[in-house]
């Protein structure tokens, strides 16, 4: 790979709005790298992506998207539709170039890799979490793998059985290489016919453990909304930890119909280009049974999704009516449209009511943005860093509009690759892994003043998201998807993803009702 452009300069006024000795000494220090790299000294890896193999190794850290409703071949029995399902979704994802990563695990970091196969393996799990049989559906478009017979992979299966189930309570940044050190181990000391076979069965193993997993199950008749709307068990039917993709199927045998949840590992891809996946495949397969959301406002229990550092963290769905802050929207794009010059943002309108909140008071948000490809750099993600309580006044309506205009400026900034935020991480990148590690554990609370400590994430077409916990989110992310679904009775809601401590997950959920509650309170508007 060449080397990167240069870094925009780094504006430490648009990074910091509360100085401190720590914060003070990171600037210096990113003021030297960037000294450093206007003399040639830059990486090679692009500043977001480097963070987020760091950052994001957790089975917390991964995202989850839905295809809620797909049509699905009619079969005689659940086995014959999961071997059928399986099978489609693998035509599909071999012509999905941003599915075709796998990783590499190291001490401190995940590497994104090429993935030359579009191999699946269905996994049967029993209701404990225990996986009890793989069934691997290696891609028949990528090289065979002959000196290997029937009776070859099936003990190959039944290792990886024994050491998925072995090294399942571990941490889950030291459970994949731990995984691959057993299997690799019991391969090298088992007696081959020729060093072929023993060659090609590390070459299965490998394939198999960065695959797509899929695990499937049937819904009972007549499966309510909030039933259909509850995440699977994820934390319990989890990937090994080299692919990307871990997906969980509810087939809905009565309505030829498939639920189909994504659960995808962030070090390789993005929210944005992953929902287009699934556009794209709703498009290709069609619709059946769509559910309504439930009628808002509704709470799904929550669901542990992750230990770190001694942390339960917690994910949970509720559901909510959006009107408050559209119709909003609409009223200030009118009334503001002289002092903004363009409509009001909603990402920055929801940002300023959350921020209204107690359960938030002075925070300050991250906010990924989806940054175009460029001739020298591919598609990435963004970071908007901000603080809103920093543009509060007496009159609320001067707040608000300085704010909206903040907003805009480092959304613009941020999308065009010019932000402190963006800066600060491509400076960084020269470093090793193991400092960034470094970093978090000993520079939390500059790492909280540059980059935020709560995450707010907005994908418009998406049915259900729940964002993506990084070891750099003390304070939890919230997921908004699409605010305008079809709810039962008649309404409309839309769907909000959060993860965060037990403590941290209930006081967000009242914040947002309160939030939406009174909404054109903190707007300094009358309401329409």
């Amino acid at each position: 790979m060449s080397q990167r452009p240069l870094p925009a300069p780094l504006q430490a006024s648009e990074l910091v709005d509360r100085w401190s000795p720590p914060v003070v000494s990171s600037l210096i220090t990113l003021k030297l790298l960037e000294g450093l790299s206007r003399l040639g000294w830059r990486a090679r890896e692009e500043g977001w992506r480097k963070s987020v193999q760091t950052y994001f190794r957790t089975e917390a850290s991964k995202f989850v998207l839905a295809s809620l409703g797909l049509s699905a071949e009619p079969s005689a029995t659940t086995e014959e539709s999961s071997l059928h399902l399986a099978r489609r979704l693998q035509a599909f994802l071999r012509e999905q170039p941003v599915c075709r990563w796998c990783l590499q695990w190291e001490r401190f970091a995940a590497r994104r890799l090429p993935c030359l196969e579009a191999d699946i393996t269905l996994a049967h799990f029993d209701g404990s979490g225990s996986l009890k049989h793989l069934q691997p559906l290696l891609d028949e478009h990528a090289p065979a793998l002959g000196a290997l017979d029937a009776e070859a992979r099936g003990w190959l299966c039944q290792q990886l059985v024994e050491a998925y189930e072995a090294t399942r309570h571990l941490e889950d940044v030291d459970r994949p290489l731990r995984l691959e050190r057993m299997l690799r181990r019991q391969v090298q000391e088992r007696s081959w016919s020729s060093g072929s076979s023993r060659a090609e069965a590390l070459r299965f193993t490998e394939r198999v453990l960065r695959g797509t997993f899929l695990v499937v199950e049937q819904l009972p008749a007549g499966a309510t909304a909030g039933e259909r709307h509850t995440p699977p068990p994820l934390l319990h039917r989890k990937h090994p930890g080299h692919g990307l993709l871990c997906l969980h199927a509810r087939l809905l045998p009565e309505a030829s119909a498939v639920d189909l949840w994504w659960q995808i590992h962030h070090s390789p891809v993005d929210g944005a280009p992953m929902q287009e996946v699934l556009d794209a495949l709703r498009a290709a397969w069609g619709s059946r049974a769509l559910p309504l959301a439930p009628a808002p406002p509704a709470s799904l229990p929550p669901q542990l999704c992750g230990r770190r550092n001694g942390r339960e963290q917690v994910c949970t769905l509720d559901f909510l009516d959006f009107s408050p802050l559209l119709s909003a929207r609409e009223q200030l794009s009118r009334e503001l449209a002289y002092p903004l010059e363009g409509p009001v943002s909603l990402s920055g309108l929801l940002l300023w009511g959350l921020a209204c909140q107690p359960a938030f008071a002075d925070r300050k948000f991250v906010m990924p943005v989806d940054v175009p490809a460029t001739p020298q750099a591919e598609r990435t993600l963004g970071t908007l860093v901000i603080r809103p309580a920093m543009y509060f006044r007496q009159d609320r309506r001067e707040g608000l509009v300085s704010f909206l205009r903040a907003f805009e400026a480092r959304l613009r900034a941020t999308q065009e690759r010019r932000s402190a935020a963006t800066s600060a991480m491509q400076l960084f990148a020269v470093a090793p892994p193991f400092l960034y590690e470094a970093q978090r554990r000993l520079a939390s609370a500059a790492m909280a003043e540059g980059f935020g400590t709560v995450g707010i994430t907005l994908l418009r077409n998406a049915e259900v998201f729940l964002p993506p916990l990084g070891d750099a989110n003390p304070d939890g992310f919230l997921a908004f998807g699409r605010f305008t679904r079809d709810a039962e009775g008649s309404g409309r809601a839309g769907a909000i993803g959060i993860k965060g401590t037990a403590a941290q997950v209930e006081a967000y959920r009242q914040a947002l009702r309160d939030m939406l509650s009174h909404f054109h309170e903190y707007l300094g508007a009358a309401p329409p």
